[in-house]
């Protein structure tokens, strides 16, 4: 009796549907990232802004990095996963 756990046929296909979302939607995401990154990064070198206006903008670009942070970490682990998911398949064979 074979004990080996079989993967329905679709399951490769939804796992490489879903990489490639996340694929796709972290890029856009970070495309949009850079725009506001380096847009806050010359805003802040603009002389004689208010006070506040910087402290916004600082604002801005401190948050941008942190959501560029967090999209990496995000798109790691889909990495991540899709390689363990392949190891697997790999053993089943």
């Amino acid at each position: 009796m074979d004990n080996k756990i079989k993967t329905p046929p679709q399951e490769p296909l939804l796992s490489s549907s879903r990489d490639l979302i996340v694929d796709e939607l972290t890029h856009e995401l970070k495309n949009t990232l850079v725009v506001i990154n380096i847009s806050s990064q010359l805003c802040l070198e603009v002389k004689d802004l208010p006070p506040v206006v910087q402290k916004n903008i600082g604002h801005i670009l401190q948050n941008s990095q942190k959501a560029s942070r967090i999209i990496n970490d995000i798109q790691d682990l889909c990495t991540a996963g899709a390689e363990s998911r392949q190891r697997m398949r790999k053993q089943e064979v």
